[in-house]
């Protein structure tokens, strides 16, 4: 890794969301998804950056993991990023050029942190949470088996009824076309929303007690 690949927040105020795979300018994304029911890719880039605008604080912390821009205008990129928190992390997606956004890129002060790959671990209403942020999803991953969801984009919901519909796996799309993301009817997804999917799987289970439950069964 490029960057330290390790995030800890321990006393965090701020809200925290996710978001993957806008593809800000990619006109065939909208013959690929039906869910982005945008009548040209001038409208999408719109309803892309006012959504962003209206949800997140500058005092927020954004994760965003991957694939933000498709063949986008340098002038287009930076119009979007003005609107990213000061603590935005960049995971790099397959379509993001990883030049733009490491030292010396042209997006490179837009964010916080970049990494291809990265555990995230916080302290939330007194449960311990760990995640691994990537791009793809992951089949195995770092403290999966105790309690770690790998939070991952990429596959635009098409796993969702299969690979991450097993209530044994906690790894979740967050991406636009994620069925996550349909159901809240927004591309920006909180923390809470993550939990809240996972917690389903669970039974209202804590995820490292879940997950010793499943390796004890299995």
């Amino acid at each position: 890794m490029k960057y330290p690949n390790k995030i800890n927040l321990d006393q965090q105020p701020q809200n925290i969301w996710f978001m993957s795979d806008l593809h800000y300018g990619h006109e065939n994304i909208l013959k690929f998804n039906d869910g982005r029911p945008f009548k040209d890719v001038t409208e999408m880039n719109s309803y892309l950056v006012e959504t962003i605008k209206d949800t997140v604080k500058p005092e927020d912390i954004l994760f965003d993991l991957g694939d933000l821009f498709w063949k986008t205008e340098q002038s287009e990129m930076k119009g979007l990023c003005k609107y990213l928190p000061k603590k935005t992390i960049k995971i790099i997606g397959n379509h993001d050029k990883e030049s733009m956004y490491y030292p010396g890129g042209i997006l490179q002060h837009y964010f916080w942190r970049v990494a291809d790959i990265m555990d995230l671990n916080l302290r939330y209403h007194g449960e311990e949470i760990q995640m691994t942020l990537s791009h793809y999803p992951i089949l195995e991953w770092n403290h999966k088996y105790r309690g770690s969801i790998n939070v991952h984009g990429h596959c635009h919901g098409n796993i969702d009824k299969t690979s991450n519909s097993s209530p044994t796996e906690l790894r979740i799309d967050v991406g636009f076309d994620g069925s996550l993301a349909k159901e809240k009817g927004t591309f920006i997804l909180s923390l809470d929303d993550v939990l809240e999917a996972m917690r389903k799987k669970t039974c209202g289970l804590e995820f490292r007690t879940w997950s010793k439950y499943t390796l004890e069964q299995a």
